[in-house]
């Protein structure tokens, strides 16, 4: 059996505007490894600077197409091949996570142990969870169960041999990248893995309800392109997610309107409200933790199916017209961003 060596692991970063949480990525990176490379995705921040003052390697990802997280990883990993041959992984963080030191080895040593595994992955966490409502969510969202996965998220240790046989990540997808890879690998018979290890320390940043619902929106394009991408493979991805926001957001409301219709009662259209509400009680019933917060966490997700759903039409209707969905503003480096 292959003998686990962290020299056989490079790093690859990617980045837009990050900001002072981009040099805490990177110093959490070079100290796991000697193979880092950060790839930037057109900021204009200086973090381009900032991680050559750091000893990282900076490629650029071409303004030729619109920037997104897949082409990010794809010009870090080519020059990752181009540069250091004799990897065998590659850690991809985002350029807002600050890498647990002992991640790389546990990750490495299982997917040496386990020969038919393409990816592992292990617990991100957010760094301030208590700052708002919406970082909570996220960080409830970094926390699936542990085992073999469906997908992965896009902090993750990845086999170059599992991504030379299925392909890099789709250039193409603005979001949900990560599903739609998984989707080849595990129609090329290989496995995802999330461990239950620490693995990285996410800085959302997520404040305020505009950039709540403009990140929500994004996802929901990413889940529309990535069903739309997978549809030539046996089990396409998003299948639910698109379902049960088309359900709930056109379907329910069009039947209330034509029942209200067809009875002559304004009434009936009390009974949207009412099934909501019965929903929102029963996603809160099931929860570990019945707790007000438990509430307001499935009010939360069961709103995000609208703008999920327009970011959905956005795809149906613009398809390639369109560009990134930002929900983060710009992050200067220095004191008191932290």
């Amino acid at each position: 059996m292959h003998q686990c060596d962290a020299a056989e692991v490079a790093i690859v970063v990617i980045g837009r505007n990050e900001g002072e949480r981009l040099g805490l990525c990177l110093n959490s990176a070079v100290k796991v490894s000697s193979k880092v490379v950060y790839s930037d995705s057109g900021s204009s921040d200086g973090s381009q600077d900032l991680a050559r003052s750091l000893g990282v390697a900076v490629v650029e990802v071409p303004g030729s197409a619109p920037m997104n997280a897949a082409r990010g990883r794809n010009v870090g990993l080519a020059y990752v091949r181009a540069h250091f041959p004799d990897a065998r992984f590659v850690q991809f963080l985002d350029g807002d996570c600050v890498l647990e030191r002992d991640w790389v080895r546990c990750g490495l040593e299982f997917l040496v142990s386990h020969p038919k595994a393409a990816i592992a992955c292990g617990r991100r966490f957010e760094a301030h969870a208590d700052a708002s409502l919406y970082n909570r969510l996220a960080d409830e969202e970094w926390c699936t169960p542990i085992g073999m996965a469906d997908a992965c998220g896009g902090d993750s240790l990845v086999r170059l041999a599992a991504i030379d046989e299925v392909g890099p990540f789709n250039p193409r997808l603005m979001a949900s990248e990560e599903p739609e890879l998984a989707a080849r690998l595990r129609n090329a018979g290989w496995q995802i893995w999330r461990l239950d290890a620490a693995m990285c320390e996410h800085d959302a940043r997520i404040l305020t309800f505009a950039q709540w619902w403009r990140r929500t929106t994004r996802s929901g394009y990413g889940y529309a392109q990535a069903w739309a991408a997978t549809r030539n493979i046996p089990e396409q991805v998003n299948v639910k997610l698109l379902r049960s926001s088309i359900a709930w957001v056109l379907v329910l409301p069009a039947v209330t309107a034509i029942l209200a219709v067809s009875s002559r009662s304004l009434m009936t259209l009390l009974l949207l409200p009412l099934l909501y509400s019965a929903q929102i009680l029963r996603m809160a019933a099931r929860r570990p933790d019945r707790t007000g917060f438990g509430l307001k966490a499935s009010a939360m997700l069961m709103l995000a199916k609208v703008p999920e759903l327009i970011g959905a039409a956005r795809f149906v209707v613009l398809r390639r017209r369109s560009s990134m969905i930002e929900y983060k503003g710009l992050v200067p480096r220095g004191p008191g961003n932290d």
